[in-house]
C-alpha cells in the first residue's frame, strides 16, 4: 500500500488516560507541546482502519511526522502489528517518508536513505551566482527497502524505494510549479534504481510515493518523461487497467469550486513484477464513511476537508505463489 497520511503527526508529552480513544479534541491536542498540532484522533482512527481493513505485508508512508509520529501511530492505532522502518530526511515541514512493516510476515529488512544523495541540480539563479553549492538533496528522501527471506542478508527477495517528490509549490518564484527541482529528482531516483538493477540483477523491485504530478503512461508530465524512456518501471494501475475516476488518488479544488481528478501516487513495478500483478485486488482505496460504507469522491472542498487524507491509498497485490 502507498498512502500520503497528510502531516500525520503524532507526539505525546503527556501520559495518556485509559480514555485516550474517546477524549474530545482539544484533550487530544493538549497530550502534546509540540509546535506542530497533533493529526486529529478521528483521522487518525479512520486510517487505521484502512491499513487494519487491508492489512498489507508493507504501506509506503508520506507525511508522516518523523520516527516518533510513525512509532506512536503503528503502537496506538494499528494493534502494535508493524514495525516502523524511518530515516527523517530533508523537509523543512518534518514530513517524512517511512515504511510500515507487517510483523508476522516472517522476512528481514534493510533501509537505507538517500536524502544525502546530490540530485545535480542548482536554480538557474544560483548558477549565475556561481554559488558555492554543487547540489540540492531529495526534497525528503528516497528510502530503499531489502526485503530478505533469512538472516544472512545477502541476496535480497525484493527491493522497494520510496518518495515524496518536490511539490508545486513555489513560494519563491524560482521554479514554477517545481517542475525544474522535481525533474531532477526523478533523474536521480531512475539513477538510483538503475544501480540497483546492476547490482541485484534479476532481483523484483518496486517504486512508489507520492510523486506530486501526472507520472502516468497514458499522458504525463515532462519530468516524468524518463520513467518510461529509460527503464522498465510500469504504474501497477495502469497493468490492472484501472480507468476513469477510478486511479484518482487526490482530488483537487480551484478557487471557483472546479474539481480534478488526478493520480498523485504510485507504485511502479519492475518487469519482474508486471506477471505477478493480481489485477482484480490492485485498486485506488476509497475511504469508508461515518455509517461504514465506501464514500464516493469529494464534490466540494469542505467534503475534501473532512477525509482522513487529501489523498487516497493505492492498494498493490502480487503473487509469488509460482
Amino acid at each position: 500500500m502507498q498512502l500520503n497520511a497528510e502531516n500525520l503527526f503524532l507526539f505525546l508529552d503527556e501520559e495518556l488516560p485509559a480514555n485516550w480513544q474517546s477524549l474530545p479534541e482539544k484533550q487530544w491536542q493538549n497530550l502534546s507541546r509540540a509546535s506542530v498540532s497533533n493529526k486529529s484522533l478521528e483521522k487518525l482512527k479512520r486510517l487505521a482502519s484502512t491499513i487494519l481493513e487491508e492489512k498489507p505485508h508493507v504501506v509506503g508512508l508520506n507525511e508522516v511526522g518523523g520516527e516518533e509520529s510513525i512509532q506512536n501511530f503503528s503502537k496506538l492505532f494499528l494493534e502494535d502489528l508493524y514495525d516502523a522502518y524511518l530515516v527523517e530526511g530533508n523537509s523543512d515541514r518534518g514530513i517524512d517518508v517511512g515504511y510500515l512493516v507487517l510483523k508476522s510476515w516472517g522476512k528481514k529488512f534493510e533501509l537505507t536513505s538517500y536524502k544525502d544523495r546530490p540530485i545535480n541540480f542548482l536554480y538557474p539563479h544560483e548558477k549565475a551566482a556561481s554559488s558555492a553549492k554543487t547540489s540540492h538533496m531529495f526534497s525528503r528522501d528516497c528510502a530503499e527497502l531489502k526485503i530478505f527471506a533469512g538472516e544472512d542478508h545477502k541476496d535480497p527477495e525484493m527491493i522497494l524505494f520510496l518518495v515524496h517528490l518536490k511539490s508545486k509549490l513555489d513560494p519563491e518564484g524560482i521554479d514554477p510549479f517545481g517542475n525544474l527541482r522535481r525533474g531532477a529528482e526523478v533523474q536521480t531516483l531512475l539513477e538510483i534504481y538503475k544501480e540497483s538493477k546492476e547490482k541485484h540483477p534479476g532481483v523484483p523491485k518496486a517504486v512508489l510515493g507520492d510523486f506530486n504530478g501526472v507520472a502516468r503512461e497514458d499522458g504525463h508530465e515532462m519530468e516524468f518523461q524518463g520513467i518510461y524512456q529509460e527503464s522498465d518501471l510500469k504504474n501497477a494501475l495502469e497493468l490492472a487497467k484501472i480507468e476513469g475516476e477510478f486511479y484518482a488518488t487526490q482530488v483537487q479544488f480551484s478557487r471557483m469550486g472546479q474539481r480534478t481528478l488526478l493520480q498523485f501516487d504510485y507504485i511502479f513495478l519492475s518487469e519482474e513484477l508486471h506477471h505477478r500483478l493480481v489485477v482484480e485486488e490492485t485498486f485506488v482505496y476509497r475511504y469508508r464513511n461515518e455509517m461504514g460504507i465506501h464514500s464516493s469522491l469529494p464534490t466540494n472542498f469542505d467534503e475534501k476537508l473532512a477525509l482522513p487524507s487529501d489523498h487516497y491509498p493505492v492498494v498493490v497485490t502480487l503473487d509469488f505463489s509460482n
